[in-house]
């Protein structure tokens, strides 16, 4: 949900069903000729076109990252890769928190369908 410049009413921008969910992953940037750290978080929600991450860097519109998914009731993690589109950082210094969606780029369709899967076996039921 956005909130446009001028206007006073919420308008929902997203194209699929998200689910709030929080599993863990894996993720590290993409940088050319330099091998990133993997790192550990938690993903905040997921549809078949993105992911909320709860993070402990600071990742910039536009970067690139690996994720590797792990979706209950499968062995291997589903792995993507996406884009950064938004980022937000609490401004509260008690509790600092920071969270970024990755939009998805490059997955492989039969990864998608894994993630599709469980987001609709759980918002469906």
């Amino acid at each position: 949900q956005r909130l446009r410049k001028g206007e006073g009413i919420m308008i929902e921008n997203r194209k699929f069903i998200r689910l709030r969910t929080l599993l863990p992953v894996e993720y590290r940037l993409i940088k050319k000729h330099k091998r990133q750290k993997t790192v550990t978080a938690f993903m905040n929600n997921i549809s078949i076109g993105g992911l909320s991450l709860v993070v402990k860097e600071v990742l910039r519109v536009g970067d690139l990252v690996w994720v590797g998914i792990q979706v209950p009731h499968l062995e291997d993690p589903v792995e993507v890769v996406g884009d950064v589109i938004w980022h937000w950082a609490s401004k509260d210094k008690e509790k600092p928190s920071q969270e970024a969606g990755i939009r998805f780029q490059d997955a492989n369709p039969s990864e998608l369908n894994k993630i599709l899967d469980y987001v609709y076996s759980v918002a469906i039921g």
